[in-house]
């Protein structure tokens, strides 16, 4: 049969690869998110700047 220990250290190292992955897919999340946010402030300044010349016009 399978050693009770062996059974603890399989589900241990389980749960740290989980903790792992869920820790890299936080990481990546933020990075879009920051990535996107400068995206939409560059598309808002472009918006501004624009009507500031059709108003200047």
């Amino acid at each position: 049969m399978v050693d009770l220990a062996l059974l603890q250290s399989v589900s241990y190292i389980a749960g740290c690869v989980g903790v792992f992955i869920a820790a890299f897919f936080y990481v990546l999340n933020l990075r879009i998110s920051q990535k996107s946010q400068q995206l939409m402030l560059k598309a808002q300044q472009q918006t501004l700047e624009t009507r500031q010349f059709q108003l200047l016009m």
